[in-house]
């Protein structure tokens, strides 16, 4: 009568009998894996009602149990799963990934490696490095997981199964640059270049002076005070050889009419040294100011600079010597006679004339000076 749950017998006329018999219910469960990697049983499997199924997931080796999805639903990245008191159909599937490592490369200054930073590298792969350094500087050490693999231009990590770090540290080339002087200077050596003091003659590296441009716009072989040569872009071993002058400082002297210096003009004088001058007025001239640098040093007939340590200048000025004249006159006016008239002088009580003809003039500070020759002085009736 098949598996049926009822029977009914109808119209009953007889003796009858019926009988059941039963089996245990089961059910399916369907197991798959990905790439990469199994599960265990695989395919579709019958479980008993209310028995247990337990499944076990294996990646292969450099991958790794992505998820495992029960009935469609994620139970996470598992490597076993157990189905209890199976009372229907299920399903069980697992996904696999590749492992991946990170491999940290770091460069310090003055030069590069490639793929700086954090690189991931599938297991099993390689990954290579190419160590750079900026121009004038060169590889000190490439160290690989804190040990030195040398100053290489380059690394390749095979087969890599763990992470890794790469740093690598970079030097300055270096050159020899041979320095001397001769006497009377120095040659300070620095770190851009290379000071010289006390106008040093300088040979360049074929041996030749170097011309510096001097006073007065001439050009000349030596440098200023505290020079300085500076080897730009060093590539090679170099050579620097400074030969020392004393220095001199120019002394301009002048003198205006009626007078001279000595000596006169420009007198190069070394520097330390001292030198002396001589100032002559013209007969019936005297010094009025002598300036030196600008300032008055006075009516001075000589002067001497000490110690020269800087440019100077000293200029003379003259002026005409003069005689004072003290003049009187009663009730009559004084007349001022210069060859083209008379000029008055008001009367002065209690001043007496001490000149005869000479002519007085006005001076300085008000007082009354000798004029030149031909001039009188006479009285004229008031």
């Amino acid at each position: 009568m098949g598996a049926v749950t009822s029977y009914t017998f109808n119209t009953v006329g007889a003796n009858h009998t019926i009988s059941a018999s039963f089996a245990i219910d089961t059910y399916t469960i369907t197991a798959s894996a990905g790439s990469n990697g199994a599960i265990s049983p695989s395919g579709a499997t019958v479980v008993n009602c209310g028995a247990n199924q337990s499944f076990t997931i294996s990646p292969a080796p450099c991958y790794h149990v992505a998820d495992v999805l029960v009935d469609g639903s994620s139970v996470g990245a598992v490597t076993s799963y157990t189905l209890n008191s199976v009372d229907a159909n299920h399903t069980i599937s697992a996904s696999f990934a590749i492992d991946t490592y990170t491999i940290t490369a770091s460069a310090g200054s003055n030069g590069s490696i490639s793929s700086p930073g954090a690189t991931v590298v599938n297991c099993g792969a390689s990954q290579s490095y190419t160590i750079t350094p900026n121009s004038c500087y060169h590889i000190v050490d490439v160290l690989v997981d804190g040990s030195s693999v040398g100053a290489v231009s380059s690394y390749t990590f095979n087969t890599v199964g763990a992470n890794h770090t790469i740093s690598a540290s970079f030097a300055i080339d270096t050159y020899t640059l041979t320095a001397s002087a001769g006497p009377n200077g120095s040659l300070a050596v620095g770190c851009h270049g290379r000071e010289l003091r006390r106008q040093p003659e300088l040979l360049d590296l074929a041996g030749a002076l170097l011309p510096h441009r001097g006073r007065a716009g001439r050009r000349r072989r030596r440098w200023a005070r505290s020079s300085s040569y500076t080897f730009n872009s060093v590539g090679a071993n170099h050579t620097i050889a400074a030969s020392f002058a004393i220095d001199t400082y120019p002394i301009t002297a002048s003198a205006e009419a009626h007078g001279a210096i000595s000596p006169s003009g420009v007198t190069a004088v070394d520097c330390g040294a001292g030198q002396s001058y001589t100032i002559t007025p013209d007969p019936c001239w005297r010094v009025d100011d002598v300036l030196v640098d600008g300032a008055s040093v006075g009516a001075v007939t000589s002067y001497s600079f000490t110690s020269v340590a800087a440019a100077h200048t000293i200029h003379a000025s003259f002026t005409l010597q003069t005689v004072t004249i003290t003049a009187s006159a009663g009730t009559q006016r004084l007349d001022l006679t210069r060859g083209r008239g008379a000029h008055p002088v008001r009367r002065r009580p209690g001043v007496h004339d001490h000149a005869g003809s000479l002519l007085p003039r006005r001076g300085r500070a008000g007082r009354r000076r000798l004029g030149g020759p031909g001039d009188r002085l006479r009285a004229l009736p008031t």
